[in-house]
C-alpha cells in the first residue's frame, strides 16, 4: 500500500549530513521504518508532511501458509520517501514523530556478496564433493516440504533447472509485484546451488543439480534496477519468508551499517527458521558485516574449492569479531544463470558458499522435519571440521551432518542390580 503526500518544508532542527564512508551509504531521501501496528491511522492523524510517499512493504492480499498467533505482534516495515535534497537525519527525526513508529533510521544500502570474474574453468569444480554431498545424498535428498527462501535479485523462473521448483508465492519487494526475473544473474546462481532439479529438461542434458534438489525455492527480490540492496526491503522479505513457511532463509548479501530494522527481522525470523548470510568479500576480519554478524544469523565464509584453506577474498574472524560461524567452498563454483546459458558460469564469493551451507540445513530439515532451528544450527556446528579460529566452528561437512544422528535415542548402557534391600 502507498500513501502519496504533499511535500512541505521540514521544521525539524537540521542535523549534519551523512559523511560516512561509501560502504555505509544510505538511499537519499529515504527512511526505513518499523512498527508493530498498522501505521495507516497514525499517518492520517499526523500533521507531518515531510514525506511525499509512504510504502507499506507488507504484501497485501497474499495467501500465507502460516497463520499469525492470536495476539502476536510481528514487525511491519515501511519505506518513507522524502525530498532527496533534505539531509536524511532530518527525515529520520520527522518519521519518529508519527504515532506508532518504533524504529526510524536511514534506509541503508548493501551489496550482493560475489566476486566478478570472466575466467572460464574446466567443468570439474567439485564444490559438492569436498563438502561431502555425495555421501549425504545417499542418506537424504531434498524434500518438497522444505521451503528455502532466497532473498536476492530474483530467479529466472524459465530456467530449465529451476522452473519446477520456484515457489508460487515468490515476490518482488522493490516493484511490489510477482515479477522476480533476475536482472543481475545473482539470485539465479544462488538458487541453482541450492535447488537445481535433478533430471530436469535442459539443452543437451547440460543441467546441474543443487545441494538440496527436491526442495522449493521461494524467491524474494530485494534488488533495485541499479543493483542496490536496501535494508528495509530485506527486512520485509525476511518476515514474508516466515509467513510463507520457509524453514531456511539464504541471504547472500551484506551491509556495513547496523540496521536495527534488519536486526529485529532476523531475530524474529530465527524463532521459526534458520538464517544464513554471506560474510562478505573484503578479505578482512576487523569490521562487522550484517546480517552475518547478528547472533540470530549464521555467518558463512568461503574456502578454496578443495575446502582446505580460506579463499583469498573471504572475510574471516579475528580475535575481536565473530563474523564467521561456518565455511564452505566459495571459489570457482559452477551454477545456473538466467537464460539457460551454461558456458562460463563459474563464480566466486561468499555469496555462493552461503547457499552450500543452507543446502545442508535443508537436507537436515527434510530428514528431521520436527527439529527446531536451534537444534539444526547446533548440529551443523558439532559436525563441522575445524580449520582454525578464522573459520568459526569450521568447514561444513554434509556427510557428517547427515550421518551423525541428530535426534536423541534412549538406550540401555548398563544394568546394575541393587539387592541391598532384598528380603
Amino acid at each position: 500500500m502507498r500513501w502519496l503526500l504533499v511535500p512541505l518544508l521540514i521544521s525539524a532542527i537540521p542535523l549534519p549530513a551523512n559523511s560516512l564512508p561509501e560502504r555505509f551509504r544510505s538511499a537519499p531521501g529515504e527512511v526505513a521504518v518499523l512498527s508493530y501496528t498498522d501505521l495507516s491511522e497514525g499517518i492520517a492523524k499526523s500533521r507531518n508532511s515531510s514525506f511525499r510517499e509512504i510504502i507499506d512493504l507488507s504484501p497485501s492480499n497474499r495467501t500465507t501458509k502460516k497463520k499469525e498467533p492470536i495476539g502476536k505482534k510481528r514487525p511491519r516495515f515501511y519505506l518513507f520517501k522524502g525530498d532527496q535534497s533534505v539531509p536524511v537525519g532530518e527525515l529520520v527525526e520527522a518519521a519518529k514523530q508519527i504515532p506508532g513508529v518504533a524504529i526510524a533510521e536511514p534506509n541503508y544500502l548493501g551489496n550482493l556478496a560475489y566476486v566478478p570474474s570472466d575466467d572460464l574453468y574446466p567443468q570439474t569444480a567439485d564444490h559438492f564433493g569436498c563438502a561431502g554431498f555425495e555421501e549425504a545424498w545417499d542418506i537424504q535428498r531434498g524434500a518438497e516440504s522444505v521451503v528455502v527462501a532466497v532473498i536476492d535479485s530474483g530467479v529466472d523462473g524459465n530456467h530449465g533447472d529451476l522452473k519446477d521448483v520456484l515457489h508460487s508465492a515468490s515476490y518482488n519487494f522493490v516493484d511490489m509485484n510477482d515479477e522476480v526475473f533476475d536482472d543481475f544473474a545473482h539470485g539465479t546462481r544462488v538458487a541453482g546451488i541450492i535447488g537445481a532439479m535433478e533430471g530436469s529438461e535442459t539443452p543437451d542434458n547440460t543441467g546441474i543439480v543443487g545441494g538440496a534438489f527436491g526442495c522449493q525455492i521461494l524467491s524474494l527480490d530485494v534488488v533495485d534496477s541499479e543493483g542496490n540492496v536496501s535494508a528495509i526491503h530485506t527486512a520485509a522479505a525476511i518476515m514474508e519468508a516466515v509467513a510463507q513457511g520457509a524453514q531456511i532463509i539464504n541471504l547472500s548479501l551484506s551491509f556495513h551499517s547496523n540496521s536495527q530494522s534488519l536486526k529485529v527481522a532476523c531475530d524474529e525470523a530465527s524463532k521459526s527458521a534458520l538464517l544464513f548470510a554471506s560474510a562478505g568479500n573484503e578479505n578482512q576480519g576487523d569490521t562487522p558485516v550484517y546480517p552475518a554478524s547478528f547472533d540470530s544469523v549464521i555467518g558463512v565464509g568461503a574456502t578454496t574449492i578443495d575446502c582446505t584453506t580460506r579463499a583469498p577474498f573471504s572475510n574471516f574472524n579475528r580475535l575481536a569479531t565473530s563474523l564467521v560461524e561456518l565455511v564452505a567452498p566459495g571459489q570457482n563454483i559452477f551454477t545456473t544463470v538466467p537464460g539457460s546459458v551454461y558456458d562460463g558460469v563459474y563464480t566466486s564469493g561468499t555469496s555462493f558458499a552461503c547457499p552450500i551451507v543452507a543446502s545442508v540445513a535443508a537436507l537436515i530439515q527434510a530428514k528431521y522435519p520436527n527439529q527446531s532451528p536451534l537444534g539444526i544450527r547446533n548440529h551443523l556446528r558439532e559436525t563441522a571440521i575445524p580449520l582454525g579460529a578464522w573459520a568459526g566452528f569450521g568447514k561444513l561437512s554434509a556427510k557428517d551432518a547427515l550421518e551423525v544422528d541428530l535426534e536423541p535415542r534412549l538406550f540401555v548402557a548398563s544394568v546394575v542390580v541393587d539387592d541391598s534391600t532384598a528380603y
